[in-house]
């Protein structure tokens, strides 16, 4: 069963329930006090005609008698009549003059024996002269009188005074309460079932809008826990923090409309800060700035520029900011990764605005950790840990992937093999920690010296590898002298005493001059490195391997 239906039966039933309750207790108060209220009544129009006969005194004959008893029947709309001590009618309000001869005796009748004997009876009879059940109440009152002329003159005579009403007018009286208690109970139901129907009708609207709004709350949840879900997916997805912040910058609008925002990324001095994405309006703040500008990175949680009636702005915003400003750290194992900032220049953000606000701090925090701990991870795979190059593994990658280009493009690849000359004899005479140290400058030099597009790793020991693409062999070979000099030139000194020159061997390779694929330029280089060993050291040296592999002379430069 429907509420609306619901609505409109229960308080019917209800209402049914206690009108024929009611009803049958109605019954039972007319029933039983009803009647005691008209025999109270008839008692009082009894006594009052006691009062009135002897009031005539001498003068209470039978024509007196009677008229008193027409008046008192007028008056109360009760049957009056006056008899005397054996029953004879001396004043009857239902009879005319001429006919009281012709009454009967109504000494027989029992409220006239009970007034005779006690002074007051009552009876409830048939009536055969009103052809209807009635209540009789009859009342005892002495008066001097002549009406009968059978005793003689001046003798005290008693006359019963007797009140009667039919019973059926008692029952026109129910009959009407009945009905008009009727009319209230139909006028109720009616009301009832109207504002029954309104209410229910007013109920189906108001619920029919509350499950609008709830599926429109629903809906836009559901939205924004997709969103965040997908947030969330794609921030791990992403390899580097300049994806991260074109995704957050079509996320975030989506999730936090009508609001400015930026994300701030720590760079690698830990106290600085700079913005990576923003969205909204232009953003009223600096691009970069310290952590000791930002209120919500000293209080270690998010802060709000107006709160609790203060107005505390955040140093790196501007001082003339409208709206309200939320700085919330992004947090991730205790370790600070950025900011999340939000301008709602209209008014207070919403309870669901902060919690969605809070959420997405959450999740880009721990996104933004996972991104920096895969960064590190992948540095530590392919760096080498001494120097902070590029290892081995990640040149034979680089290397493969250029070949592939250069194959695409028809371009060439140089490969420059390098290895300190000697470099056992300053680790035997100085120290390993002299070799760290000299493999630390000749690595900062190789990459420092080196053009943008070429990769420089350590290729083990005291060897290194530099992949140059898109270079010509007068270039690579003009390339591998440079750092031959500027190693040789290196002022390298352990505790202010300059140690010996460190001089190096390169070996010059090219593709497609002298290998076809990767791992015989490899070959080539190394090749080309031994042949610079073997020829005293300190030199550069360009393969002589074309190829197919074989040596050709005519590869002299």
């Amino acid at each position: 069963m429907t509420i609306t239906k619901k609505l409109i039966l229960v308080p019917i039933i209800v209402l049914l329930v206690v009108g024929v309750s009611s009803t049958f207790m109605l019954d039972f108060y007319l029933q039983s006090v009803w009647k005691q209220r008209v025999k109270e009544e008839l008692s009082g129009i009894a006594a009052s005609a006691m009062v009135a006969v002897n009031a005539l005194g001498q003068d209470a004959d039978t024509a007196s008698l009677d008229a008193l008893a027409d008046r008192l029947g007028k008056s109360s709309g009760a049957r009056i009549t006056f008899v005397d001590g054996e029953g004879v009618v001396l004043g009857d309000s239902d009879l005319l003059l001429e006919e009281l001869h012709q009454a009967k005796s109504l000494k027989s009748r029992p409220e006239i024996q009970s007034a005779i004997r006690g002074g007051y009876g009552f009876n409830e009879r048939y009536s055969a002269t009103v052809d209807s059940e009635s209540m009789y109440v009859a009342t005892q009152v002495t008066s001097k009188h002549a009406a009968a002329q059978r005793e003689p003159a001046g003798e005290s005579r008693f006359v019963i005074a007797r009140a009667a009403l039919p019973l059926s007018s008692i029952e026109k009286s129910i009959a009407g309460i009945r009905w008009r208690y009727g009319l209230i109970i139909i006028a109720s139901l009616t009301s009832v079932v109207l504002i029954a129907l309104i209410a229910s009708r007013l109920l189906a609207r108001a619920i029919a809008n509350e499950r609008k709004g709830l599926e429109q709350r629903v809906a836009a949840r559901t939205k924004e826990i997709s969103l965040l879900q997908n947030m969330s997916g794609l921030l791990n997805a992403c390899t580097t923090v300049d994806e991260a912040g074109k995704i957050l910058k079509q996320i975030l609008p989506q999730l936090l409309p009508e609001m400015t925002g930026a994300i701030s990324i720590v760079k690698s001095h830990r106290d600085k800060f700079s913005v990576v994405a923003h969205w909204g309006a232009e953003w009223p703040g600096m691009e970069s700035f310290e952590s000791s500008q930002c209120w919500a990175l000293r209080k270690g949680h998010y802060h709000t520029s107006k709160e609790q009636e203060t107005n505390v702005v955040c140093e790196h915003l501007n001082d003339n900011l409208q709206g309200e400003a939320t700085c919330m750290p992004l947090l991730a194992q205790g370790e600070t990764f950025g900011v999340l900032h939000l301008i709602n220049a209209a008014s207070h953000a919403s309870d669901n605005q902060f919690k969605i606000a809070i959420s997405a701090a959450e999740q880009i925090g721990l996104a933004l950790a996972n991104l920096h701990l895969r960064n590190d991870l992948r540095q530590q795979a392919i760096r080498d840990p001494l120097t902070g190059i590029y290892n081995r593994r990640y040149m034979m990658e680089t290397l493969q992937q250029e070949f592939s280009r250069a194959k695409r493009l028809h371009s060439t690849i140089g490969l420059l093999m390098v290895d300190l000359d000697h470099f056992k004899r300053f680790n035997d005479t100085l120290g390993h920690d002299t070799g760290d140290l000299i493999l630390k400058r000749v690595a900062r030099e190789l990459q420092k010296n080196s053009r943008a597009e070429d990769t420089v790793c350590r290729f083990g020991g005291e060897e290194f590898c530099l992949v140059c693409p898109d270079i010509s062999l007068e270039n690579a070979q003009y390339l591998a002298e440079k750092f031959r000099k500027r190693i040789r030139n290196l002022d390298i000194r352990i505790n202010h005493k300059p140690i010996d020159t460190v001089t190096l061997s390169v070996g010059v390779a090219l593709f497609p001059h002298h290998a076809h694929d990767a791992d015989l330029l490899l070959k080539s280089a190394d090749e080309a490195l031994y042949r610079a060993k073997a020829e005293g050291r300190d030199r550069v040296v360009v393969s002589l391997v074309n190829k197919s592999g074989v040596k050709s002379q005519f590869l002299l430069i």
